[in-house]
């Protein structure tokens, strides 16, 4: 593909006398011919580059032939001429005059280093060097001459080093060390002229630097090598990756670079090539060239870049475009390059970074455009967000989810066919970032315009507002009215899109802050069957009848499972549980309805009863109250033990998981328990009761109730069970609280069926030895008596409770359960057992005078028995402790009676110095230091 990147035009004609040489600074081109005259062209103001003679030198620099090599340093204001008597200076503004740089004479090139001032000829196999300072006469310019191993045919300096092509080979030569340094390449025998070009970015440019008298070295060189350009870097090595490498068509015998292009001089004419892409754009065909060089002027107060191509008649000007035109010519219809457009944009000079990113967004918008035209939706959209394509202009690529009212297709290209659904839903998915990306940035916008409002209303001198202020306001409510408009179209599209991508997104995009019309949502969603999402839009906009009445209305259906029957009353038992007390009467009315199907469903309501929505929870005494009341108005039940049921469960977790600490719950809870006790006991004495007369029925009638005694039978040994659960759950309840009403509690609990009950109570209250009167005789339960003295002994409550346990033994109340025999045998036992935590003495002084000495002489023989094997396990531990503590002692001695030599090399290891006469330190470890090192800083 052949894209026009420079004009070319013809500025000299020199009929029969040949062209030699060729060179131009920014105003003029100079033209030497064979004769050995220089013609000076002028540039004339005018569209393009127009030029005009405007000067004739015969025998220029003194010289009847042409200059075979002519080279213009502006900086310098000198023009350099090579012919047969040597390198000839001119200066610019006085080109008659000149004179010549010593031991020149024969050399066949020339190069320059102009940020250094030097000058370097070639003569065979030998360069000469030369340094050109103000002030300096050029007969003591020369530096040095360096012998070379081959005669020079090419030579061109990168920062400080020249690389010179010889005929077999490239290699590096330091001229301030006077050596080749590093041979870089052999050169095929193929190639038909070794040449060598620099490779230098353009200063100035945007991503550039701009100081012209940087030295760091950088850069490229292209060696021309067998009909391909190789870049090198600046000190010999290859610069870029395998294959790249420029390759033109026939055999090249020169080349100039104009970022970013390589001008190759051919046999046929001029192959241009990008650099960067390493692709040929352009050929100018002309009749045998044999120079070329570039050339940079100034056209109406601008920089215009170019090149100077001569053959042996005619000087051709190639003037580059201007990177506005290269950059237009690349983007039109005709070629669609948008990368090389991009790579270009780098190229602005500083100062025009407004009109680079102009372009680069105008390139992008439109590459864009076509990448989605081409069906590559990915790298399109991210094009499209990079050149900030307007909103509706993408969307109208997407004709299947933007509303009626957008025009579609936008675009300079045709309209995408997508050739299935799945094709559409890919191009989707590639709009979803660029939605979401768009989306943050107008809510970010619209957060900031209401604070500048909130703020404006809040200014203390808000009334008197003047005009600005007035205008301001208007603007800001503009800008407010268009951010709404585009937000409920992104909104709109972006619902639209996950219905047809991604529907596990809807449901958080609905439940967060979105801007899609109600009504749309509502259609877009029941047209679609989504019934969670169409849910969760009813909850969103606390349209919480709406969404009941849509979980509920596939309840009417007949043959509707049981397994999804109990799943949409789940499904609704959830949405219940996010409303608070403003929807109280909602809840309680949808809870009537559960405990029609389940009691079960009415805990999972309250019990997991955490709201989001509808201002605060509901408190947890409406809801005990409301379970109660559920309860009481079931005539199916016809017990308090079933009644209660439903509140006990509510109750423990609102104390156990919710941390009710209300005395009132806790309360309420012992007394529910306990009534449920009472009515589970009089229920299984009832069973039992009905048991005994059906049994003697089926004595008296010889009839079969087998079956219903098996019945009763069971419905008795569950109540059993349920009834001991419950009195476990009470007890553990009343030693875990201490929240409950105490004197209340035991005015309920005040009959023989609480008695352990009672006791715990009473020992949670402080009166232990109540609590220890009933465990021990009312209930007549040893080991629990034992257990809770234990208990009591050891939380230091009362260290006499052991005592007082003997003494109830001894002296128990009238209602006890056990003889008086019984009584003082446990108190025997418990002064046995437990004679360590008792005061023999007063143990002896309670027995009564009437008890027989044999009966305490068995007590009396344990417990000496005990206190001698104390005293032994005494005796033994303290013979122990002593033994070592002559060990030690002994260790101690010896590790004390140690000696060491202190000679003149004893070395501190803290201070490194000798320990000589000094106060010292000796370690266990066998470790010598001074005793101040010793010290701890």
């Amino acid at each position: 593909m052949s894209i026009q990147v420079f004009n070319e035009s013809k500025v000299v004609t020199s009929g029969r006398n040949k062209i030699t040489s060729v060179t131009s600074d920014t105003t003029h081109i100079y033209v030497s011919l064979k004769d050995g005259k220089l013609f000076v062209y002028e540039r004339i103001d005018g569209p393009g580059l127009q030029f005009r003679e405007s000067g004739e030198i015969p025998n220029f620099s003194g010289c009847k032939k042409g200059a075979i090599m002519m080279h213009c340093v502006e900086k310098w204001n000198l023009l350099f001429a090579l012919n047969d008597k040597g390198i000839a200076i001119h200066e610019l503004n006085n080109l008659q005059n000149g004179s010549y740089l010593p031991n020149t004479s024969g050399c066949s090139l020339m190069a320059f280093d102009e940020n250094r001032h030097v000058v370097v000829a070639s003569w065979k196999r030998k360069i000469y060097v030369f340094q050109l300072r103000d002030q300096v006469p050029l007969n003591k310019c020369f530096v040095k001459e360096i012998i070379l191993p081959d005669t020079v045919l090419c030579m061109e300096f990168l920062n400080s080093l020249l690389f010179v092509g010889y005929k077999r080979e490239y290699c590096l030569v330091d001229i301030n060390q006077g050596r080749s340094c590093k041979d870089i390449c052999e050169i095929s025998k193929s190639t038909s002229k070794p040449f060598c070009v620099r490779i230098q970015q353009g200063e100035g440019i945007c991503n550039g630097n701009g100081d012209e008298n940087d030295t760091k070295e950088q850069g490229e060189m292209l060696l021309a090598n067998d009909r391909k350009g190789l870049f090198y870097d600046f000190v010999g090595s290859p610069a870029r990756g395998k294959g790249q490498h420029l390759e033109w068509q026939t055999d090249a015998i020169g080349g100039a670079y104009l970022c970013p292009y390589f001008l190759a001089l051919t046999t046929n004419g001029v192959e241009v090539f990008n650099s960067w892409r390493y692709q040929p754009i352009q050929t100018i065909p002309m009749s045998s060239p044999k120079y070329i060089e570039e050339a940079h002027f100034l056209s109406n107060g601008q920089s215009v870049d170019g090149c100077l191509v001569c053959t042996q008649q005619v000087v051709y000007v190639l003037q580059m475009l201007s990177l506005p035109q290269q950059i237009t010519t690349l983007i039109s219809d005709q070629y669609k390059c948008f990368d090389d457009a991009l790579t270009l944009c780098s190229l602005f000079p500083r100062g025009k970074e407004q009109l680079r990113d102009q372009f680069k967004t105008q390139i992008s918008r439109l590459k864009g455009l076509y990448l989605f035209s081409e069906g590559k939706y990915d790298s399109a959209i991210s094009f499209l967000q990079r050149g900030m394509v307007p909103t509706q202009q993408v969307l109208s690529l997407y004709p299947s989810i933007i509303p009626d009212s957008l025009p579609t297709n936008i675009s300079p290209y045709p309209q995408r066919v997508f050739q299935s659904r799945y094709e559409e839903n890919q191009a989707i998915e590639a709009l979803l970032p660029l939605l979401n990306t768009r989306r943050q940035q107008l809510l970010m916008k619209l957060s900031q315009l209401k604070s500048l409002q909130d703020k404006d209303n809040t200014d203390p001198d808000a009334s008197g507002l003047g005009y600005s202020s007035v205008i301001h306001l208007s603007v800001a409510e503009e800008d407010t009215t268009q951010i709404w408009q585009d937000l409920t179209l992104i909104d709109t599209v972006l619902l639209r899109a996950y219905v047809r991508t991604n529907r596990p997104a809807i449901i958080p995009f609905l439940r967060h802050e979105n801007f899609v019309p109600f009504d749309d949502a509502q259609q877009l969603l029941a047209g679609a069957g989504m019934e969670p999402e169409l849910i969760a839009l009813y909850s969103t906009h606390h349209k919480h009848d709406l969404a009941i009445a849509q979980i509920l209305q596939p309840l009417r259906d007949t043959t509707l499972s049981p397994t999804e029957r109990q799943q949409r009353l789940m499904d609704l038992v959830h949405y219940l549980q996010q409303l608070g007390s403003d929807y109280q009467e909602l809840i309680f009315d949808c809870s009537r309805m559960f405990y029609k199907e389940s009691r079960q469903l009415v805990l999972e309501l309250f019990v997991n009863y955490h709201p989001v929505d509808g201002g605060q929870p509901i408190d947890c005494e409406t809801i005990r109250q409301h379970l109660h009341d559920l309860s009481e108005g079931d005539e199916q039940l016809k017990n308090d033990w079933e009644k209660n049921a439903l509140e006990i469960t509510y109750l423990r977790h609102c104390i156990g998981d919710k941390n009710e600490g209300s005395p009132n719950f806790h309360t309420r809870l012992v007394l529910l328990y306990a009534q449920s006790i009472s009515s589970l006991s009089a229920s299984i004495q009832t069973l039992k009761k009905k048991c005994e007369e059906v049994e003697t029925k089926e004595e008296d009638k010889e009839a079969d109730y087998s079956s219903m005694l098996n019945g009763m039978s069971l419905m008795i040994t569950q109540r059993e069970e349920l009834l001991l659960r419950s009195k476990k759950e009470l007890l553990e309840f009343l030693e875990l609280s201490d929240q409950y009403d105490i004197t209340l509690i035991l005015e309920k609990l005040s009959g023989n069926e609480f008695l352990e009950e009672q006791a715990i109570i009473l020992s949670k209250s402080g009166e232990y030895l109540n609590a220890l009167s009933i465990i021990a005789h009312r209930l007549g339960n040893i080991n629990m008596a034992d257990a809770y003295c234990t208990k009591i002994f050891n939380s230091g409550k009362n260290p006499d409770i052991f005592l007082h346990l003997i003494k109830t033994y001894l002296y128990p109340p009238k209602d006890s359960t056990l003889s008086k025999e019984d009584s003082i045998h446990l108190a025997l036992r418990v002064f046995s057992s437990h004679f360590d935590k008792v005061d023999p003495i007063v143990v002896f002084n309670l027995l009564p005078d009437s008890l027989p000495l044999e009966e305490v002489m068995e007590c009396i023989e344990v417990n000496l028995t005990k206190l001698d094997e104390k005293r032994r396990n005494m005796l033994m531990l303290r013979q122990l402790a002593e033994v070592r503590r002559l060990a030690v002692s002994e260790e101690y001695m010896n590790m004390r009676n140690s000696s060491f030599e202190n000679t003149s090399t004893t070395i501190c290891p803290v201070c490194k110095r000798v320990i000589g006469d000094s106060v010292f330190t000796w370690n266990p470890n066998g470790v010598i230091m001074h005793t101040a090192c010793a010290i701890p800083k």
